[in-house]
Formats: structure tokens, sequence, C-alpha cells
């Protein structure tokens, strides 16, 4: 026979009253969940979750459900001593940020999904949040619906992490899979990726690399305390990647990925976003489409993959719920941990790794001899050497020829010094294609 229940007199626990700023993709999918399986989640939250407000600079009537009030004043929303909970899905940095601000100076707990106002002023507002002892729920800002935060601060709270690898672009990802799927230049698996509604009408945002570097500037703070700031991630995007790099890099092993990655070297928090050769045999290579994947390396567990969906309506709009349950369920505001000294910013120069480097050059011979002797100069060796077929040359009367190859580990002043000098031979056409190899360690 179970514990016995007090009923009688008993009152239920209030309803947690939710106010929902921004009814894009995310806040849509958002107020699906809250109301099409409400008794579920009252169940789950132990309290009613109730969505109450919904506040949007546009109107959008047909979105808000019956019997929930909705405005175009999202500061009055914030304002409502009638919400308990103020969720931001705007995007952007204005108003989300003075929204934000002012939630927490009203001492009303905040869940958003806003990767750019946190990776710009995530310090701040975490201090707001400890002074008003109220929570700050931000699952929903990197990896759309994969739990990456929640592993970091609490699955690996115990643990020492090491390093964070991560797919963490959804539409890059998805440019980069239709490029070597079926082999089309960047510009048309750019173009679909628009018309699918993977990417922006204007896609720099992606694939220079700006989002994924908000995302690794709160990875790298909540996984070793060193400050939220964006301006310190060295991002590159992918717009350069050309078809012919994606076939050699098939031909030896490896796929192209556009990689998020915080790493631990030294006293040093080095964060970046860069193109990578990933070999066949890592997971991270196999993941397509608009998929995300992160990897994790910490002491005590080692490698850890998560992936899942890393866009759309429920995957993130179910990381938003997430947060907040938690706050339903009364979790308070945590800290962000101290540095300890760490700094972020390790110089690029001081960075080593292997590379893949596809020089065109006039198809005459001692070409190659005299590249692998500019490489042994400057204490770079060849690891890997490719080279089209001569028969293919010939049939296609081309009086070029490709020169591919990996070098072993060296850092990137070497090896951007080096390829100047190459550039500089007279028998080289055009601009040489160097791009990193991520070895998985």
């Amino acid at each position: 026979m179970g514990p016995a229940r007090e009923t009688g007199s008993a009152r239920s626990p209030t309803p947690l009253r939710i106010g929902v700023c921004g009814l894009g993709t995310v806040g849509t999918g958002l107020v699906s969940l809250l109301t099409d399986d409400a008794s579920e989640l009252g169940r789950r939250a132990g309290r009613e979750l109730r969505l109450t407000r919904i506040a949007s600079r546009t109107e959008k009537p047909h979105l808000v459900p019956y019997g929930v009030n909705f405005s175009t004043d999202v500061m009055g929303l914030v304002e409502d001593p009638e919400i308990d909970v103020i969720v931001e899905l705007i995007g952007g940095v204005e108003p989300a940020l003075s929204l934000i601000r002012r939630a927490l100076e009203l001492a009303k707990p905040v869940v958003t999904a806003n990767k750019e106002v946190l990776a710009k002023h995530g310090d701040a507002l975490f201090q707001k949040s400890l002074d008003a002892g109220v929570a700050l729920g931000f699952e929903a800002s990197v990896g759309g619906g994969i739990p990456i935060i929640k592993s970091l601060r609490e699955g690996l709270a115990g643990d020492r992490v090491t390093s964070i690898v991560g797919i963490v672009n959804g539409t890059t990802n998805f440019i980069l899979s239709r490029m070597a799927e079926v082999e089309c230049s960047f510009e048309a698996a750019l173009s679909e990726a628009q018309q699918l509604g993977f990417a922006e009408a204007e896609p720099a945002y992606d694939v220079e690399g700006t989002d994924a570097a908000h995302k690794i500037a709160i990875m790298a703070a909540i996984s070793w305390g060193v400050p939220f700031d964006v301006g310190r991630v060295e991002a590159e995007g992918i717009s350069h990647i050309g078809l012919p790099d994606l076939a050699f890099a098939r031909r030896l092993g490896y796929a192209i990925k556009h990689l998020g990655v915080a790493r631990r070297v030294g006293r040093h928090i080095e964060t970046r976003v860069y193109p990578a050769l990933v070999h066949e045999s890592n997971l991270l290579a196999q993941v397509q489409g608009v998929t995300n994947a992160v990897e994790l390396r910490s002491d005590s567990l080692g490698r850890s993959l998560y992936i899942g969906p890393g866009a759309g309506a429920l995957p993130t709009a179910n990381a938003v719920l997430s947060d907040i349950l938690d706050i339903a369920n009364g979790t308070r505001p945590r800290p962000i941990p101290e540095g300890s000294g760490l700094f972020t910013g390790a110089r690029s120069s001081e960075s080593a790794s292997a590379y893949y480097l596809h020089v065109q050059v006039h198809d005459k011979t001692g070409v190659l001899a005299r590249l692998a002797e500019v490489l042994a100069a400057g204490g770079i060796s060849i690891d890997a050497l490719l080279q089209p077929d001569i028969a293919e040359r010939e049939q296609a009367h081309m009086d070029e020829a490709s020169i591919v190859l990996i070098a072993h580990e060296t850092t990137d002043a070497k090896m951007q010094e080096t390829v100047r000098l190459i550039e500089s031979f007279p028998e080289v056409r055009g601009k040489a294609s160097l791009i990193r190899v991520y070895d998985g360690d």
C-alpha cells in the first residue's frame, strides 16, 4: 500500500504564470508545447504551467491560443505583476538585453535562447541573476535540442573538462554536407539551404562563423569560468571551401566540417571556429544536414559525444521548456565557476595543428620537389601526399596540376609563413587552400 496523500483542505501549489516575448519559430513551438500537453507538464512540474501572456513586435493573432493575453508591448509584459517567469525569444541584442535586465531587476526568473546577448553580456546578466536570487536559464542558446548546457553544468560538474569540439551551426553543416553529397558549389548549397529555411537571406552570421563563435564563448565561460567574451573567439567561415577540397579530402579519408573549438592549453583557454578535415573514423565526420554534435573531453569521463537536432521549432522549444520546468521545481540561480587565473585568447600563432594544403601549379617537372624543400626548411614534414593521375590531366588537356598534402602538426605561424612563400613561386596559380586537420586528440 503506497503512502497516504494529503487531502481535504491542503492547497495546491500556485500556477507558474509564463510570459513569452517573441513569437517566431521557437516561440511558436513553445506555445504549442505549453498548450498541447498542459496537464502532463503540470504533473511533471508539480504545479500548473500557465501560459498567461504573449508579446510580439508584430501582430500574429492566428498564433495566439484562446484565453492568452497578447500585445505588441514586450516591455509591458516584463513589467506585468501577473507574470512570474519571462521567456525571451526575440533574438538580437536589443530590446532583448533590456528585457532580460529589467526582468532580473524585478526578481523574475528568465529563460532565454539568446546566444548573442549571453556571449556579449553574460557576466553582467549572471551577476544580476545572483543578486536578485532568481534563475537565468539558457539551455536553448547552444545546440538547439541537445542538452549540452546541463551536461556541462550538471553532468560534468565534478569533472574537469579539457576540450570542447563541436558542429554547432546547422546551416554550415547542411551546406558542407550538400556540397559533398551532390557535388554542388557553395553558392548552390547555400541557395538550397535558404529555400528550405535553414539559412537566412543574409547568411553571413552563420557562414562566417559568428553564430558558432557565440556558442563557443558561452560553453567556454560555463566550463572554465573565463569571461563571456565572443570578441576573443577567432572565427573563420566556410565560403572559401571549394568542391576540389571536399573531393580531395574524401580521397584522403576525411570529411570537411565547420568546428567550434574550446580547449585548455596551459593557463589559456583557446577558443576558435574554423573549417577542418575530420577523419572518417571520427563520429563528427558522419554528422550530416542540420544536425549538431558536441564532443567533450574530461579527466574522469574521457570522451563523450552529444548529438541531436541543432535547430527547429520543437527541438529548441523543448530546451526552453526544460528550463521552465526547472524554475517551476524551485531551481535557484547558479554562479558561473571562478576562472582561477585562466584566460582566453591563446594566440593563434602558438596553436599547433596538422594541416591540409592544396596548391594549383603549372604542370612542370620539379615543382613538387621545390615545394617539399620549402616545407622541410620550415620544419614541416609531410604525412600524406596526393596528386591527380597524370593520365587524367592529359585526357582533360590540362596544363595545371594539383598538389595536395597533409602536413604533420606544426604551429599556425610556421604554416602561414611557409604558405606565403609557396604562393610567391611563379609556378603557383592563385591562392593555396589551407585547412586545419582535427585529429580527435
